[in-house]
Formats: C-alpha cells, sequence, structure tokens
C-alpha cells in the first residue's frame, strides 16, 4: 500500500499493541481494535491505490467494485468543481488583493 503520513502529536494506548500497518522505515502506524472491527492511521491517500484499497475492503467485508474507479481524475473533477464554486462565490479579486499587500 502506498499512502502519506500527516501527523502531529503522541498516539497512546493499548490499540497500538495491534499496529494497522507497519511501514517502509520499520515503524508501526496506526492500531486495530481488540475486537478487529476498527482500523485507525495516520496514513492518507490508501484509497487512491487499487490494490491498498482493496484490501482495506476485503478486511471491513465488502465486495470490491467490478467498476475500477480513477481516483486522480475523481480527485481533478472535484477540485475543478470546488474552484468554480469559490470563484462564483468569492470576490478573489478582492481576497487576492489583500493577501498580497
Amino acid at each position: 500500500m502506498e499512502g502519506y503520513e500527516i501527523h502531529c502529536g503522541i498516539s497512546s494506548g493499548a490499540g497500538l499493541a495491534r499496529p494497522a500497518v507497519r511501514l517502509r522505515d520499520g515503524r508501526d502506524d496506526g492500531a486495530i481494535s481488540a475486537d478487529g472491527q476498527v482500523l485507525g492511521t495516520y496514513l492518507h491517500g490508501l484509497f487512491d491505490q487499487a490494490t491498498s484499497r482493496d484490501a482495506l475492503l476485503d478486511w471491513a467485508g465488502l465486495r470490491v467494485a467490478e467498476e475500477e474507479l480513477d481516483v486522480a481524475a475523481l480527485r481533478e473533477r472535484e477540485l475543478d468543481r470546488l474552484a468554480d464554486v469559490l470563484e462564483r462565490e468569492i470576490d478573489c479579486d478582492a481576497l487576492f488583493a489583500r493577501s498580497c499587500s
């Protein structure tokens, strides 16, 4: 699996005895609850790669969709949609003039 870590602070608790993943550098990340029903991690982007997404869905007991999802195209489309809304609803000229002065 591939992802990126956004993490600030120190995690603690009994759940850390059951790490969710082992990172390439040998560190453990995340935790799995004692009953195996909850998984948490600081890794982001895990659903971007089909192999890791499918493994996580399988772990959760969910069926993998037969149709492949192009996550990069979906992300780009949604970012474009967000940019369009911001340009329509915010006075960007005033915002940029204020932040550049």
